[in-house]
């Protein structure tokens, strides 16, 4: 953000940031991949020194994590590990649009395969 990567993308939908967690060896206690970006086209070439990523699609189970950042997000995220949630770890992904521009006050969907 603080060097503004995202207004280097000509062909992104929106300024919807996202963060996404891919390519786990297991379980989130494994190693897994991290890639924050914007959508994009499917037909779009990254930006040089950027890449790109396809999320798969698949069912989803949507959580929103509300209050201060970050501290929200980790919350949540613990929340997550600690529950019984069917877990795929194909990708998951947060969803970072305006109603997480307050980081006093913000709110960020999870989405967990």
């Amino acid at each position: 953000m603080k060097e503004s990567i995202s207004s280097r993308i000509d062909e992104k939908f929106s300024d919807v940031i996202y963060a996404v967690y891919f390519n786990y060896s297991g379980d989130h206690n494994d190693p897994y991949h991290y890639f924050i970006g914007c959508q994009v086209p499917e037909a779009s070439r990254p930006p040089a020194g950027l890449s790109m990523l396809n999320i798969a699609g698949a069912y989803y189970t949507k959580i929103t994590a509300k209050g201060k950042m970050p501290d929200c997000v980790a919350t949540a995220w613990r929340n997550i590990w600690k529950s019984k949630l069917p877990r795929a770890y194909i990708a998951d992904f947060e969803v970072y649009d305006e109603r997480a521009s307050d980081w006093n006050d913000a709110e960020v969907d999870i989405f967990l395969s």
